[in-house]
């Protein structure tokens, strides 16, 4: 009866209900009248209310099962029974109150058939929602899954809380695995859709965005499935998310690895690339997925490892980018007009506005390439470090091209003719002879300042830009980092296993020594010219004038990968006519003659006359970031120091002609330097007016000491001389480089008054004479002048507007000052404090030796000066390793050890030279060199019986690789 009345119920739209539907939802299940009668029969035939009750989940238990109701009704059944209708007025009796009704309904009155009934029902109720949820959940990865709330609702709020119903532990577990498998099935369908609509199933149509296209939809899917069940993301015990992820991701990462490679090998078959964006765009989507799993699935590797995969894309964009760098630098060279970049025309511009757009786009072109695999975040510190070489490497190459045409052209520019010599190189060989002569003749005192071109000093300024510019890039890759994963992960073999190596060979000419004459004034003008034994020109230094003993102290860098025979060429420049050849000599650089990497010199014979000392170092070029980025600086500040030297060198000829004996014999006979012009007639052959005549031995007569305003006035040309031109300089250089120009010229004024006062050293007699005492006082006096000019000292503030004091105090200074104080010693005084000097020089390289065989550390000795000037020898020390010069803050603290070694190792080299100047002394000085031989023979010797301990004790790895810094 009550399952006939409840279908037709259920089925009548016009339903009229006991209490109105939208009070309680549960009265839309039976009608009033329904209701009325289905009470009266329980009445008649005496059923139970709670029997009534069971009877009626029961009927609806059957309905839901034959799925002839929906969930709702079903969660209506629930309320109807938790919650029963108030039975209606009977005529003549009043209605049960609720309080009675649910009295009725008390569980612990119910039969046993009833209670097993109930019991039934609510199991059978369960298994069939459980189904329903299984069904439901299935779809959980769809783009609108249907919704499980109303099965979850019901599960909790009527079943689950339902003290009748007992879940068995055992069944849930069952359930749950069962529910996880088919959603894990679901999940791999899913996975298999996004391949099916990503991929295409021809590999002749595979891209790599094919890969990034199905990643995105793996990304996506997975972000939409932790948002959907962000509140509740466990169901039934199943996390759909983790599910998700634990069949999505390592399917993608498997998929993905075997698609890269074969998109790569069909690229490689049919002659292509791969575009390196798309690699690139690649690899930032698999980060994000690798990132995704390691999150999701804790301690499980990702299924490749990506930058072995991708590292090729690169290594090839690194490869394109060293191919264009040079082009790209000629380039911004070719457009740059070299003007300074100031905002608004007229304005003075500052230090950062003082050098132009060519230093500005060479570093934005580098900064760019770094930047590019500096965004990649490469997850990998070992390529990561190697890209960074690599990067380093085509930076540095970069560097040397921009040094080399910023120099080329401001070589050009300082070697320009003026009006008058281009005037002049239009006459005939007779007019420029009888023109020469009589320029001479008429030799004015003053030398107009040499007209510096704007853009020429503006070279010189993006030179200094472009060191500070590489310092802030060294700083941000972290070079000393990059170099030190490289070591300990995937050290480099030392060099003599490696087939192929090659190396760098720097070769310092120092100076010369007793050259043949070339001019008719007895004096020769020489510059040195290397050459290989291809005839092909490596290196040339400047010009020094007027002089047999000259000296350069130039520096290049020569790369080979075996020996290689060096031609070294001494020519006399000449302004009327060819050069003239001085001399030649050859030297062969072989790497295994420098295999302990240490610095020797040679005094090399020239084929006519005199030698020439050199210094060779050699360093293997080693693919290693500390290393190129050092080769960078240093070629930096190589062409730094030559731009400087060629602008002082358009001052020094002036400071020579200053400062001279020809100057102190004027002073003391109380003339004046316009008169001793007129005794420059016996050197005019020089062929440079205002280049120092030859020096004559002193003929000084009884004549009164100059006051100290006549020494001040000789020096006033030269200071006039040097404002006109720091006037000029001051328009457009840098502050700092306005002060190394005038540290270079302090350091030549410093050569030039201690040429004055000592020749240079030798086992040799010297020609030059001893100054009288006033000409000494004298010199010291223009020495204490023009410290105080260079200094620049403010009246007001007493602040220095020049160089440093630090700077002015150089080893070359106190050398100066130590100078005076033996320089009129007796000769047997000179000698015992040689002796005494020479001995303590040999006791503190004995117990530097003795130091290092206790530590067993490869060879380091203390002062170059101890090695012999006269032979084939080791120098001491690698001051000038490549390695120290990596970056700004080394190359500082290279310079400070080097003046603090100089100050602190006192040599007898000073007292030598003043012994040059005696007679007496001639012996004594052939002894000395033999001696010097003797030590650096010795200290050789102990050098290659140090290495081979080494070697047998396993410590040539640290010999062998030429390592030059403590790190």
């Amino acid at each position: 009866m009550l399952k006939v009345a409840l279908s037709h119920d259920l089925k009548d739209e016009d339903l009229e209900t006991v209490v109105p539907a939208d009070e309680n939802p549960a009265s839309r299940l039976i009608g009033r009248q329904t209701s009325e009668l289905l009470s009266e029969i329980a009445s008649r035939w005496r059923v139970p209310g709670y029997t009534r009750l069971v009877i009626f989940l029961d009927v609806v238990k059957e309905k839901f099962l034959a799925q002839e109701i929906p969930l709702e009704t079903l969660d209506a059944s629930f309320l109807y029974v938790k919650e029963p209708i108030p039975e209606p007025a009977k005529k003549g009796r009043p209605p049960l109150s609720t309080q009675t009704q649910l009295a009725l309904f008390d569980r612990s009155r119910w039969t046993l058939s009833d209670f097993t009934l109930w019991q039934q029902g609510l199991y059978a109720l369960h298994d069939a929602l459980l189904r329903e949820l299984y069904d439901l959940f299935q779809q959980c990865f769809e783009s609108k899954p249907p919704s499980i709330g109303s099965v979850l609702y019901v599960l909790d709020t009527h079943i689950y809380e339902d003290p009748m119903f007992n879940r068995s532990p055992r069944e849930m577990e069952i359930f749950m695995t069962e529910l996880q498998e088919a959603v894990r099935q679901k999940a791999r369908d899913k996975y298999g859709d996004l391949l099916s609509k990503n991929v295409s199933e021809k590999a002749e149509e595979w891209e790599f965005f094919n890969i990034i296209k199905l990643g995105s939809a793996v990304t996506a899917l997975c972000e939409k499935i932790q948002k959907r069940y962000r509140k509740n993301p466990e169901i039934m015990g199943v996390n759909p998310l983790s599910v998700l992820l634990e069949e999505v991701l390592p399917s993608f990462a498997e998929d993905a690895r075997a698609l890269v490679g074969r998109i790569i090998q069909l690229a490689k078959e049919r002659g292509e690339a791969v575009p390196i964006q798309d690699g690139f765009d690649l690899y930032k989507e698999l980060v994000q997925i690798r990132q995704v799993h390691a999150q999701a699935l804790p301690g499980r590797e990702f299924g490749f490892h990506i930058e072995d995969l991708l590292q090729e894309f690169v290594w090839r964009w690194i490869a394109t980018t060293d191919q264009k760098m040079l082009d790209w630098i000629e380039a911004s060279v070719a457009h740059d007009e070299f003007n300074v970049r100031t905002e608004h025309e007229g304005n003075i511009p500052n230090d950062d506005e003082r050098h132009s757009q060519s230093a500005v786009d060479v570093f934005r072109i580098m900064n760019q390439s770094i930047d590019q695999i500096v965004k990649l975040e490469w997850d990998d510190d070992l390529h990561y470090a190697k890209f960074m070489t690599a990067i380093s490497k085509s930076v540095g190459a970069g560097v040397a091209r921009y040094c080399e045409l910023i120099e080329k052209a401001f070589n050009k520019e300082m070697d320009r003719q003026t009006p008058e010599q281009e005037a002049a190189a239009l006459r005939t060989q007779k007019e420029k002879w009888v023109a020469l002569a009589k320029d001479t003749w008429t030799q004015k005192e003053k030398i107009e300042p040499f007209q510096f071109l704007p853009h020429s000093l503006v070279k010189l300024n993006n030179v200094e830009y472009s060191t500070l510019q590489l310092d802030k890039v060294e700083k941000e890759i972290n070079v000393d980092a990059c170099a030190d994963v490289i070591q300990k992960r995937d050290p480099p073999p030392p060099p003599r296993m490696r087939g192929g190596s090659k190396f760098v060979f720097t070769i310092k000419i120092i100076e010369a020594e007793d050259l043949k004459a070339g001019d008719m004034n007895g004096l020769s003008d020489p510059y040195v010219v290397l050459g290989d034994e291809y005839q092909k020109r490596l290196a040339k230094t400047r010009t020094i004038y007027a002089n047999l003993n000259p000296r350069w102290d130039e520096s290049v860098d020569i790369l080979t990968t075996g020996p290689l025979n060096v031609i070294a060429t001494v020519w006399d420049w000449d302004t009327l006519g060819d050069h003239d050849c001085l001399g030649r000599t050859s030297l062969k650089l072989d790497p295994s003659h420098f295999n302990d990497f240490m610095p020797r010199e040679y005094w090399l014979d020239l084929d006519t006359q005199g030698r020439l000392l050199m210094r060779v170092s050699m360093e293997g070029e080693r693919d290693d970031i500390q290393f190129y980025f050092g080769r960078a600086f240093r070629t930096l500040k190589r062409t730094e120091r030559d731009m400087t030297r060629k602008v002082t060198d358009k001052l020094s000829s002036y400071i020579h002609q200053c400062l001279s004996r020809r100057t102190l014999r004027a002073l003391l006979n109380q003339n004046t330097i316009a008169n001793a012009g007129l005794n420059s007639m016996k050197g005019y052959w020089s062929k440079y007016t205002g280049r120092p005549s030859s020096m004559m031995p002193a003929q000084i007569g009884n004549t009164a000491a100059p006051t100290q305003l006549d020494i001040s006035n000789a020096l006033k040309p030269l200071l006039a001389y040097f404002d006109d031109n720091f006037a000029i300089m001051k328009l457009t250089l840098t502050d700092s480089a306005m002060v190394m120009v005038m540290t270079r010229l302090w350091k030549e004024v410093l050569v030039t008054i201690e040429s004055l006062l000592i020749p240079p050293l030798s086992d040799k007699l010297s020609a030059q004479p001893a100054l009288s005492q006033q000409e000494v006082d004298i010199v010291y006096k223009w020495l204490l002048i023009l410290f105080d000019f260079f200094h620049a000292v403010d009246e007001e503030t007493k602040e220095s507007l020049g160089v440093p004091m630090d700077i002015l105090k150089s080893p070359k200074y106190h050398d100066l000052q130590n100078l005076a104080f033996f320089y009129f010693d007796s000769t047997e005084n000179l000698i015992r404090v040689s002796e005494s000097m020479a001995t303590a020089t040999a006791a503190r390289q004995s117990e530097a030796s003795a130091r290092l065989n206790r530590l067993s550390a490869p060879p380091a000795l203390t002062s170059s000066n101890t090695i012999s000037m006269f032979a084939a020898l080791p120098s001491t020390r690698r001051s000038k390793s490549i390695m120290l010069s990596r970056n700004l803050g080394t190359i500082k603290k290279a310079k400070e050890a080097k003046r603090q070694e100089a100050q602190a190792d006192p040599s007898d080299d000073i007292i030598l030279r003043i012994l040059r100047m005696r007679s007496e002394a001639e012996r004594y000085l052939r002894d000395r060199s033999r001696q010097k031989d003797r030590l650096a023979a010795a200290a050789a010797a102990e050098l290659i019986v140090r290495q081979s301990l080494q070697a047998g004790r396993g410590g040539i790895g640290v010999i062998g690789r030429g390592h030059s810094i403590v790190r």
